[in-house]
């Protein structure tokens, strides 16, 4: 489940982006916030990320688990990974960056 950490590339279908009851729109404006927040979090750490990712969720009156969906995919190309926080820690921020990136690019 972890092999992700380790590959240059990620693989996945990008209909998986976009979580139920989203469309392509909607899923790129997710994929820019975060991109925004993750860019500007102080202490790139697996609690700090929780608390602003869980925050934007309310903030776009998003339901978190869609929100994190969007952001596990994009990040580790699966729908079932482990911890998403602390895979997006250890990733780092410039990776989370490039792979969100890289997301937003392959939607509609």
């Amino acid at each position: 489940m972890v092999a992700f950490v380790f590959k240059n590339e990620i693989t996945y279908d990008s209909n998986e982006l976009i979580q139920k009851q989203m469309d392509a729109e909607s899923t790129t404006r997710i994929l820019d916030r975060v991109n925004e927040l993750v860019s500007k979090i102080e202490t790139f750490s697996s609690s700090a990320i929780e608390v602003e990712l869980r925050a934007l969720a309310d903030a776009m009156e998003v339901k978190v688990g869609t929100l994190l969906g969007t952001i596990r995919v994009a990040t580790s190309g699966q729908k079932v990974s482990p911890p998403l926080f602390d895979s997006l820690e250890v990733l780092g921020r410039s990776r989370v960056l490039e792979l969100l990136h890289v997301a937003k690019s392959k939607l509609p």
